[in-house]
C-alpha cells in the first residue's frame, strides 16, 4: 500500500461544525441577564460545557470510534515537523500551572472570579481550544471560522450602534458615551474588533469572489468604524501598529496594491497628525459641537494619557514581580500581588484604587508566574511571528498567484500578532480577547506546518489497539464530564441569583433579595467567597436587626475563610464586627475581632492608609492610646486623611502631649466631625461600662461644644462611677449653667453623692 496525504478526507461532521459555531458566536455575542452576567463569565461557561463536549467526541473518534474520519484528519499533522512555534504556547501553560503550585490562593488561580470570567481553567481550555481547531479543521473550514467571527464583529458594531444612538431602548442598554455592545466593557470591545481588522482584510484580497469581496469590504468599514465607536486607545494604537507593518512590508507590488499600501500609510502619518493637531492647538468650534469628535478628541490628548492611573499600576505590577520573580502568585492572583505593593505615592494612582488587573498582558503574566511565564509569552509571540516569515519565505518559492495569495493571508496574521501585542500592552484581557487569539494561533498553525504523508493502513493498524478501550474511555470520560457540566451550571446558576438579589436590593425589595441571596448560597461552589461577600452587601443594604448583624458578619467571616488574600473581605469583616457591637453582650471580643481583622488587611495591604486610619480609631475604642498615636501616625505619612489627624489628636491630648489641638484642627479643616467621632467612641466605652476612659473624651467634647449642658452632666456621671465625687458635683454644677431648667434633676444628682 502506497502513502498518501492524509488531507483528502470527507466533510467534517457537522457537530464539529456545530459546537465550534456556536462557541464563537456565544463568545463574542452572549450577553443576557441575569443567566450569563457579566457577559465574560456567562461566555467562558458556555464555552466550558459546549467544549467539554466537543473534546469527548474528538477523542472518542480519533481513538476508539470504528469510524475513522477524525483520526483520517488528524494522522498527518500528528505526524508533521513542528517547530518551536507550536510548543511555545505549552511552555507558557507549563510555567503557568507551576505556578499553580505555589500560588497564594489555588482555588481563585483555577476559577477566577465572575466579575471578570477569567481563571486558569478557561486559560488552559482556551489555548487547547487552538490545538483542537488546528488539528481537526481543514481549509475550508477556517474560512467558516473566520466568517463566523466576522460576522460577530458586524453584529457586536450592530449593537454598539444602537446604544450609542438611544436606538430600541426597552430592549437595548444605552450607552451613549462610550458603547460596548455584547461585551460589558467598551475597551473588550474595542480591543476585539481590531483583532478581527486584519484577517478580514487578508480574506478581502485574498478572495477573487466579487460578492464576498462586497461582503468583506463591508464588514471591515464597518469593523473600523467600530473600533473607533469605542473610543479605545489601546486598540487604535494596536490597529495603528499593525496597519504601519501590513503597509511597510506588504508583499505584493501591483499598482492597485501600492495603492492599499500608500491608504495604510496615509491612515496612520493622519493618525500622528490629529494627535499633534488636538495637543498642540484650540480645537474648531464643530468639533466641539459634535459629540463623537469631540470625545475622540479629547481620546487623543497626550496629557491625559500620560496621566493615566495605568502608569502607577505599571511600577506597582513591576514591584510585585521583583518580589516573586521564579514561581510569581499564581494565575488570577494579581489583586494580591498589587495589594502588597500598592503605595499611594505611585504616579496618578487613584486615592484608594483596588486592581484585580494590571491593564498590560506581559506585567499581568509576569505577576501570575514570575519572569518564567513572562518570558515564555514572549516566547509564543516572537516564535509565531517567526514562523510566519518563515512561511513567506518558502511562499517565495510556489507559482506567482499562489504565492501572493496564500502570502496575504500569513502577513494578516503577522499584523494580527502585533495588534494583539500593542493592544493589551495597555488594557485587560478578557475571554473573547483571549477567544480570538486562539482562533488565531490555531489558524497560524494551519499556516505554517505541512502534514506528513502516512501509511493509513499502517496508521490504523496501530490504531486498533486503542479501539477496544473505547467503552473504559466513555465509562470514565463521562460521569467526569457531567460532574463538570453540573459544576459549571451549579456556578452560573449561584451567579444569576446573586445577580437578580442585587438588583432586588437596589430598587429596596429587600425580601426578595434575601430569599434569593440565601438561594444562591445553598450549594457550595467554586466561586463561594464571591458569593458570599456580594451577599454580605446585599444584607448590608437590606437589614438593621441584631439576628441580621450576626448573619452579615457571618458571612464576611465566610469570605476570609474561603478566600483568605481577599483584602476587602478583612475589612468588610471589620465593618460587620463594628456593627455588632451595640447589638452583642461581647463587646470587647467583637472589637478585638475587627481589630484582628483590619491588622489581617493591613499585613496583605501595608500602605492602605484607610485601614491605618480605622485601625486607629478602633484602639481609640480599645483604650489603647499609644497604638492609636502609632496608626494614625502611620496614616499620616501614607496621606493626611481627616480621621487620621482625629485619632492622633484625641491620643495626643489623653496622654497630655503637646500639638493634640493643632492635629484636631487639622481634622476639622478636612470636615471631620470631631463631635460625632468622639460620641462613637464614647458610646462604645458607654456599652463597655469603662468610665475612666470616657472623662478625657467628654473633656475634649466639652472643648468642641462648651455650652453643651448633656456633656457637663455626662462626665459628672462618669466621675461618680469612679468615685470622684468632688469633681462629679463640680461638672454638675456647671451643667445648670447652659441648662437651669435641669436644677431638680442635677440637685437630686448631688444629693445621690456620698459626702
Amino acid at each position: 500500500m502506497g502513502k498518501k496525504i492524509i488531507n483528502a478526507v470527507g466533510e467534517l461532521p457537522s457537530v464539529y461544525k456545530a459546537g465550534i459555531i456556536l462557541i464563537l458566536l456565544a463568545g463574542a455575542l452572549l450577553s443576557h441577564p441575569p443567566l450569563f452576567s457579566p457577559p465574560a463569565f456567562g461566555k467562558a461557561i458556555l464555552f466550558r460545557i459546549v467544549f467539554g463536549v466537543l473534546l469527548l467526541f474528538f477523542l472518542y473518534g480519533a481513538f476508539f470510534s470504528k469510524n475513522a474520519i477524525i483520526f483520517r484528519r488528524i494522522i498527518g499533522k500528528i505526524r508533521a515537523e513542528k517547530g518551536l512555534f507550536f510548543f511555545a504556547p505549552l511552555i507558557l501553560l507549563f510555567a503557568l500551572v507551576f505556578s499553580l503550585i505555589f500560588s497564594v490562593d489555588s482555588n481563585f488561580s483555577i476559577f477566577g472570579s465572575p466579575s471578570r470570567g477569567g481563571g486558569l481553567l478557561n486559560f488552559f481550555l482556551l489555548f487547547v481550544f487552538g490545538y483542537f481547531l488546528y488539528f481537526l479543521l481543514d481549509k475550508k473550514n477556517w474560512k467558516l471560522v473566520w466568517n463566523t467571527l466576522f460576522f460577530t464583529g458586524v453584529v457586536a458594531v450592530f449593537f454598539a450602534l444602537l446604544q450609542w444612538q438611544g436606538w430600541f431602548e426597552q430592549w437595548v442598554v444605552q450607552a451613549a458615551r462610550r458603547p460596548f455592545a455584547t461585551f460589558g466593557n467598551p475597551t473588550i470591545l474595542g480591543v476585539y474588533l481590531a483583532l478581527l481588522f486584519f484577517p478580514l482584510l487578508g480574506f478581502l484580497l485574498k478572495e477573487t469572489e466579487k460578492r464576498w469581496k462586497t461582503i468583506y469590504s463591508v464588514a471591515l468599514l464597518f469593523i473600523f468604524f467600530g473600533v473607533l465607536l469605542t473610543f479605545t486607545r489601546a486598540a487604535v494604537l494596536g490597529l495603528l501598529a499593525g496597519a504601519l507593518f501590513f503597509a511597510l512590508f506588504f508583499p505584493r507590488k501591483e499598482k492597485v496594491f501600492k495603492f492599499l499600501k500608500a491608504g495604510l500609510l496615509g491612515c496612520v502619518l493622519l493618525a500622528g497628525f490629529l494627535v499633534y493637531f488636538v495637543n498642540t492647538a484650540p480645537l474648531p468650534q464643530f468639533v466641539e459641537n459634535t459629540p463623537f469628535l469631540y470625545q475622540l478628541t479629547r481620546r487623543m490628548d497626550v496629557q491625559r494619557a500620560l496621566e493615566d492611573p495605568r502608569i502607577g499600576g505599571f511600577i506597582i505590577s513591576w514591584e510585585a514581580i521583583k518580589e516573586k520573580p521564579i514561581t510569581g502568585y499564581g494565575p488570577e492572583n494579581f489583586a494580591y500581588a498589587f495589594d502588597r505593593h500598592y503605595h499611594p505615592d505611585a504616579p496618578y494612582i487613584q486615592k484608594e484604587g483596588w486592581w484585580d488587573k494590571a491593564h498590560n498582558l506581559p506585567l499581568e503574566i509576569g505577576v501570575w508566574g514570575g519572569f518564567p511565564a513572562m518570558g515564555a509569552l514572549f516566547l509564543v509571540f516572537i516564535s509565531l511571528f517567526l514562523a510566519l516569515m518563515k512561511k513567506s519565505k518558502e511562499y517565495a518559492e510556489k507559482e506567482k498567484e499562489e504565492r501572493e495569495r496564500e502570502d496575504i493571508g500569513s502577513h494578516a496574521m503577522k499584523a494580527t500578532l502585533i495588534t494583539f501585542f500593542v493592544a493589551n500592552f495597555f488594557t485587560v484581557d478578557d475571554f473573547a480577547i483571549y477567544l480570538v487569539f486562539a482562533v488565531a494561533m490555531g489558524y497560524i498553525f494551519h499556516l505554517c506546518i505541512k502534514e506528513k504523508e502516512a501509511d493509513m493502513k499502517e496508521e490504523l493498524g496501530k490504531r486498533e489497539r486503542f479501539s477496544k478501550y473505547g467503552y473504559v474511555f466513555l465509562i470514565i470520560s463521562i460521569p467526569f464530564y457531567l460532574y463538570f457540566a453540573n459544576l459549571n451550571f451549579s456556578m452560573l446558576s449561584a451567579n444569576r441569583d446573586i445577580t437578580v438579589a442585587e438588583k432586588y436590593s437596589e430598587i429596596g425589595e429587600c425580601q426578595a433579595a434575601v430569599s434569593l441571596a440565601e438561594k444562591a448560597t445553598e450549594i457550595e461552589t467554586p466561586i463561594n467567597s464571591h458569593i458570599f461577600f456580594r451577599k454580605g452587601l446585599i444584607l448590608e443594604n437590606c437589614v438593621e436587626e441584631e439576628e441580621n448583624r450576626k448573619e452579615i458578619f457571618e458571612m464576611f467571616k465566610k469570605v476570609t475563610e474561603e478566600r483568605p488574600t481577599f483584602t476587602r473581605g478583612w475589612s468588610n469583616l471589620a465593618g460587620a464586627a463594628l456593627n455588632l457591637i451595640p447589638y452583642t453582650k461581647d463587646r470587647e471580643e467583637t472589637l478585638e475581632t475587627a481589630i484582628e481583622a483590619l491588622l489581617r488587611a493591613e499585613e496583605i495591604s501595608p500602605n492602605r492608609y484607610t485601614t491605618k486610619g480605622r485601625l486607629a480609631l478602633l484602639y481609640l475604642r480599645k483604650d489603647n492610646l499609644q497604638k492609636s498615636l502609632e496608626s494614625a501616625e502611620e496614616c499620616l505619612s501614607l496621606g493626611e486623611e481627616g480621621e487620621c489627624f482625629f485619632a492622633k489628636g484625641v491620643s495626643l491630648s489623653i496622654l497630655g502631649k503637646e500639638n493634640a489641638k493643632e492635629a484636631l484642627e487639622e481634622a476639622r479643616k478636612r470636615e471631620v466631625d470631631i463631635a460625632l467621632e468622639l460620641q462613637l467612641i464614647i458610646n462604645h466605652h458607654i456599652y463597655t461600662e469603662n468610665y475612666k476612659a470616657l472623662i478625657p473624651l467628654y473633656l475634649i467634647m466639652i472643648e468642641e461644644q462648651p455650652e453643651e449642658a448633656q456633656h457637663y452632666s455626662s462626665i459628672a456621671a462618669a466621675y461618680k462611677e469612679t468615685g470622684d465625687y468632688q469633681r462629679a458635683r463640680e461638672y454638675a454644677l456647671k451643667a445648670l449653667d447652659f441648662q437651669p431648667e435641669a436644677a431638680p434633676v442635677v440637685e437630686a444628682f448631688i444629693r445621690s453623692l456620698p459626702e
